[in-house]
């Protein structure tokens, strides 16, 4: 009786062929253009109520609601294919995704250089630099799937993705100090002193204790690299001295033990005294990295958080501003009153838009914010527009010398031309540049806080 042997698919085959472009489209679909569709949302109610107004006013007849839904969805629809690059990892944000590749190569060749540098070493690591390079790779490897094979997603538009990717790779950084040679954590020990002065972190002088403390212990002789006033050279001398008569005792009883096996010498083989202070040494810079890195990760979070709930504060105003026009179209508004309103909104957009860009001009501090100020700018003609046309309806309420024939309480007057009705929904249209101030003055704490704690590094780490 003859056995029968499984053989493997082919990869190359038909049906493999198919089955693999069947789960890209189905990854596409309910991924990619996904979040491509939930990106572009933000903006429609603003087209769909343009398209509306035009039809109107060729055909003035509510059709024209309907008219403009379908086709604002039809290029909701269309429109979201070719700008679904932009909901992936490499699109929504070259610059951080950039810096994000070129740290994971780093991140790469120093692992494995210490890998290579453990093989060739006779001497074993210590637990707690073996759980740490354990974790180095742990978050090498998910900072790799993250950017390389993790799905284009919502997490890319959003923003989130890369403030994970982003601490993924300091928590690599900061076990890498438990692991790296002396003369590594001492570099990396001088850039986090540099950060910490001047900065805007709480209890920035205590963590510079800490951190001479530490460089104190690891390596005494490198402490006058973090004083302002350095030791006197006769004490640098002097702990070297120590160091080397030390490591002299430290042979001299190997070599005992080795000649006498049998001799008792008060001696620990497997960790000396001093690997025990350059432990704890190593352990206090990373934890000082780690609360640099936690300052910085939590401002770029919450600029994060304001650009996300600007853009849902946009998509509700535009789709409230969309159902208010539905009812002025169902009410059956003559076409040139439509479009005398709709000249008050441009008005009040228009001035809003010069307002907008005269303060951005003047930002003081800039750095990538995610969006958030394309944000800023995309929600001003919107606000602008509305308090254009409430400004020109508060001007009427209070103003009846200039319409004296047409009743208080009516609206027909809202849709008559006038010079008047023009400066007021300028004037108004200003007026929600006092909202977003505050938050541009926000993000500019956020970036002054950043910069302070750069040091001249061109990563958002």
């Amino acid at each position: 009786m003859q056995s029968r042997t499984s053989i493997p698919p082919d990869p190359n085959s038909a049906h493999s062929l198919l089955g693999t472009s069947i789960r890209r489209v189905r990854a596409f679909l309910f991924n990619q253009y996904l979040a491509s569709l939930v990106g572009t949302l933000f903006v429609m109610p603003i087209v769909d109520s343009i398209i509306t107004v035009l039809i109107y006013i060729q055909s003035p007849s509510w059709h024209a609601i309907l008219w403009g839904t379908a086709i604002t969805f039809i290029i909701w629809l269309c429109s979201a294919f070719p700008l679904s690059h932009f909901a992936t990892a490499a699109g929504a944000n070259r610059r951080s995704y950039n810096l994000l590749i070129n740290q994971l190569t780093l991140l790469k060749v120093r692992l494995d250089t210490l890998k290579e540098l453990q093989k060739l070493s006779d001497k074993a690591l210590p637990k707690y630099s073996h759980m740490a390079l354990k974790e180095v790779e742990a978050c090498y490897t998910a900072l790799h799937d993250n950017l390389i094979t993790a799905p284009n997603d919502l997490r890319w538009v959003s923003g989130t993705g890369y403030l994970d990717a982003w601490a993924t790779l300091h928590e690599a950084q900061e076990a890498l100090i438990e692991v790296e040679p002396v003369t590594m954590v001492l570099n990396n020990a001088l850039y986090d002193k540099a950060r910490i002065q001047d900065s805007t972190i709480k209890n920035a002088d205590g963590l510079l204790s800490q951190l001479e403390q530490a460089i104190k212990d690891l390596t005494p002789a490198a402490l006058d690299y973090f004083k302002e006033h350095p030791q006197e050279k006769v004490n640098v001398a002097l702990q070297r001295e120590m160091q080397k008569q030390s490591k002299g005792i430290t042979q001299i009883a190997r070599a005992l033990k080795t000649l006498h096996p049998n001799m008792v010498i008060d001696w620990q083989e497997h960790e000396s005294p001093d690997e025990e202070v350059q432990a704890r040494a190593r352990v206090a810079l990373r934890r000082v990295r780690h609360t640099i890195n936690d300052f910085r990760d939590t401002i770029w979070d919450g600029l994060l958080r304001g650009r996300n709930h600007l853009m849902f504060c946009m998509t509700l105003t535009g789709l409230v501003t969309y159902m208010l026009l539905c009812l002025v179209l169902m009410s059956n508004i003559q076409p040139q009153n439509m479009v005398t309103a709709s000249i008050f909104y441009v008005v009040g957009a228009i001035t809003g838009m010069f307002g907008r860009f005269y303060r951005e001009a003047n930002t003081r501090a800039a750095v990538d914010d995610y969006g958030l100020t394309i944000m800023r700018v995309f929600a001003t003609p919107l606000l602008s527009g509305l308090a254009g046309i409430g400004g020109v309806f508060i001007t009427l309420s209070f103003a009846d010398s200039l319409y004296p024939s047409v009743a208080r309480d009516s609206l027909t007057a809202l849709f008559l031309p006038s010079t008047q009705l023009l400066l007021a929904a300028a004037f108004f249209g200003l007026t929600p540049n006092l909202i977003i101030r505050s938050l541009q003055q926000r993000a500019e704490k956020y970036a002054s806080d950043l910069k302070s704690s750069k040091s001249g590094e061109e990563m958002p780490t």
